[in-house]
């Protein structure tokens, strides 16, 4: 490799590294849409966390008959051979 050939490589990878031209701003609208997702996402996340029951647990409701099939439980213990 020559040493314009190094000089060629080292300008080409300096130009990828240099910021590009600025790009436009968002506009209002999609940051009120931002905010508010933000917002929706955090208080679903704080009703998360505080483990309140979910409307399925009152008393009146009964749970869908599929419910248990979609939860996961741990198999149980494998049978010991007989003697």
């Amino acid at each position: 490799m020559t040493a314009d050939q190094r000089r060629l490589r080292w300008r080409y990878v300096l130009g990828l590294l240099r910021p590009g031209a600025r790009t436009a701003r968002p506009s209002r609208a999609a940051l009120v849409a931002d905010a508010l997702l933000a917002a929706v996402l955090a208080a679903a996340a704080a009703f998360a966390a505080t483990g309140l029951p979910s409307p399925e647990h009152d008393a009146g409701v009964r749970p869908h008959p599929m419910a248990a099939l979609l939860q996961l439980r741990p198999s149980p213990p494998p049978a010991r051979p007989s003697p």
